[in-house]
């Protein structure tokens, strides 16, 4: 090889059109005998326009058919047209190769990288206003919850009034006074119908429906105008919980007591007068 010679280069390309990010290969052939093997040319040290950008894929030098093989297979992400060299390395020149690269939306050199969506954001102040309605919506639904829960007892009266108020009392208070605590076999089962049939006098004397709530629930309640009677009712409904849920066994002493409590309440239900249901 003669060192004071330059030799002029023509590179090859795979093709001079591709899309935007599509693999192009650029290869120089040399000469054995004109090429040392220490030559390395790295299309990205000997790259053109410095606003283009190449990425290299593969970089490879070989020997074939008597010529040294310099090949780089390389994209970009850069659209248009424009040329890759002419450069000099060594005593070389590598004459210049145009390539032309498309854009994935259109055919047109006016379109670049900036055509193409950004990033997908996952959060957008967009969102925002949904945010806020789920959770103001979640609030009222919560407040009139509560407003519900929290409602005045339904006053109810039974559909046919063809008993009097004052018959129905004398009913429940000879209920009451006649038990015999010696014919009782089953205790749990003597407070739960005592408690129940408790309930229900409020109901059938005095229209005051607490036959279905638990003696938590009614503490809950507004019994007005029975709020003195309240205090004496919850008392007996708790005492009998105990028995009929957390397994007491009542001496005789709190049986006795017990009675005695149900019967000062009943009487204490009794109305004013005799009027009819309504």
């Amino acid at each position: 090889m003669n060192p004071t010679a330059d030799l002029t280069l023509v590179p090859e390309l795979s093709t001079d059109n591709i899309t935007i990010g599509d693999p192009i290969t650029y290869t120089l052939r040399v000469p054995l005998d004109q090429g040392p093997v220490s030559l390395d040319l790295r299309l990205q040290d000997f790259v053109m326009p410095k606003e283009r950008v190449l990425t290299s894929i593969t970089h490879n030098i070989r020997i074939e058919n008597g010529q040294w093989i310099y090949a780089d297979t390389f994209t970009t992400f850069e659209t248009g047209g424009f040329k890759i060299g002419g450069f000099n390395v060594y005593r070389y020149h590598v004459q210049d190769a145009g390539i032309y690269v498309r854009s994935v939306l259109a055919d047109s050199p006016s379109l670049d990288l900036r055509d193409l969506k950004g990033p997908y954001h996952t959060f957008s102040w967009l969102w925002f206003p949904l945010f806020l309605g789920l959770f103001a919506g979640g609030f009222l639904g919560w407040w009139l919850w509560k407003k519900y829960k929290n409602r005045p007892l339904i006053v109810e009266a039974p559909p046919l009034p063809t008993v009097s108020a004052h018959d129905i009392w004398q009913r429940y208070e000879e209920y009451f006074s006649g038990l015999d605590l010696n014919q009782v076999q089953d205790w749990p089962r003597f407070y739960f119908e005592t408690s129940q049939k408790l309930k229900e006098a409020f109901f059938e004397i005095h229209h005051i429906d607490i036959r279905d709530l638990t003696t938590y629930e009614i503490e809950q309640q507004d019994l007005d105008p029975f709020t003195d009677m309240k205090v004496k009712l919850l008392e007996l409904l708790y005492e009998a919980d105990q028995v009929k849920f957390a397994k007491h066994l009542a001496t005789a002493a709190e049986v006795q007591a017990y009675l005695l409590a149900l019967n000062h309440l009943v009487a204490a239900l009794e109305p004013p007068g005799a009027p009819l249901l309504a």
